[in-house]
């Protein structure tokens, strides 16, 4: 009787294992795939205010300058 719990308690501390990591795996690659879509978005958004400055007509020290403070965040 008291081997078949040990067994018992095995498999389920196996079973618990596999559920933690098929988790932890469907999340690290949620969040990648979160990261990847992120930084398409910050691309795209820097693409379009470079093309908005060109238009505008700024000089290539006001474009790098305003490039710049956008990169950090001001």
């Amino acid at each position: 009787m008291e081997k078949k719990k040990i067994n018992y308690m095995k498999k389920k501390l196996e079973l618990d294992e596999k559920t933690w990591n098929e988790q932890r795996n469907a999340n690290k690659s949620r969040q990648e795939r979160s990261y990847s879509r992120t930084k398409e978005r910050r691309a795209a958004r820097r693409h379009y205010m470079f093309m908005s400055l060109v238009a505008a007509q700024k000089t290539p020290d006001e474009i790098k300058t305003l490039m710049d403070l956008y990169q950090t965040g001001l």
